[in-house]
């Protein structure tokens, strides 16, 4: 509750690099009580990431990183999208799971989609400093 508020929300968005790999490892775990906080966390963690390119999405994305989403709709649908906002390090973050999960599967379209979802994301990099955690 203490980093509610626009200070608080801003500090916990700079962290989402290290925070949201942690908290989507939760994910997996094989207690349903732990799986269950971890969903509210990544939840709340992927609305901080302040992306409004990315905002129609995270369901989607939560639902890829939980695993219960197919990949291939996910990253297809991240494919069409237009991005016109500047990227950073967070939101970088929120797609990463999904990237990743992309890039390792057997469809080459599949991986072909996640690397144009990258590049284009990777055009509106400004600053080195938010490509360097990943």
């Amino acid at each position: 509750i203490c980093w509610r508020g626009r200070d608080g929300e801003a500090a916990v968005s700079q962290k989402l690099p290290q925070l949201l790999p942690a908290t989507v490892a939760l994910l997996a775990d094989t207690s349903s009580e732990v799986r269950s906080a971890a969903t509210d966390a990544v939840d709340v963690l992927l609305a901080l990431c302040g992306n409004y390119d990315l905002q129609p999405h995270l369901e989607e994305i939560l639902g890829c990183a939980k695993g219960g989403k197919d990949v291939t709709k996910c990253v297809r649908d991240l494919a069409e999208v237009v991005f016109v906002q500047q990227v950073d390090a967070s939101a970088l973050a929120v797609v990463m799971p999904v990237l990743a999960k992309g890039l390792r599967s057997r469809s080459t379209r599949t991986q072909r989609q996640a690397s144009i979802i990258a590049e284009n994301m990777c055009r509106l990099v400004s600053a080195t400093a938010d490509v360097q955690p990943f």
